[in-house]
């Protein structure tokens, strides 16, 4: 079993979110890593805190950003206080985020990592242990990727969203 992180009930009680994603944040929680070289990060390391608490001194542009974790790439994967949306933002950080879109709520968004991986184990048995990294999916597998995903979140797969980017891997 995976190792699961949690956020701090008195940092995250106080935001704007609602009980579920506070429960998922305090009481289920998110995994420590997941594919594709997402990494989460618990109350001590400062998840759960709103950007503008966490980096002192940037735009009020980024105080609906709640941070939750980190890309391989260095990129802020947040929940947008907003509305809940799960979204990353470039780690160069300016004065206007450029917010792209992962996924519409947490609930969708450990859905779809769990799905993803499942998906990685089983491209591995049938192409081998490489598979994931040469972008090495049968066709069939990849079609019933996308309609698991469009089940449970379409706004996920438009264009120039985290999960489209992931999945172009497959069509090089």
């Amino acid at each position: 079993m995976k190792k699961k992180i949690f956020f701090d009930a008195e940092i995250v009680n106080p935001l704007n979110l609602t009980p579920k994603t506070k429960e998922i944040l305090t009481k289920i929680g998110l995994p420590e890593e997941a594919p594709p070289s997402l990494a989460f990060d618990s109350h001590h390391d400062y998840g759960g805190l709103k950007l503008i608490d966490l980096y002192k001194g940037i735009p009020e542009t980024f105080s609906p950003y709640i941070w939750i974790g980190a890309t391989s790439a260095g990129d802020l994967i947040c929940i947008n206080e907003n509305n809940e949306n799960i979204v990353f933002l470039n780690h160069e950080i300016e004065d206007n985020p450029k917010e792209i879109f992962i996924n519409s709520s947490i609930v969708e968004f450990i859905e779809f990592l769990s799905i993803y991986e499942n998906f990685i184990e089983n491209i591995q048995k049938v192409n081998g242990g490489k598979a994931y990294i040469e972008g090495n999916a049968p066709n069939d597998m990849l079609e019933e990727l996308k309609n698991k995903f469009l089940s449970i979140d379409n706004k996920a797969l438009l264009d120039r969203t985290f999960w489209i980017y992931e999945l172009k891997h497959y069509y090089i």
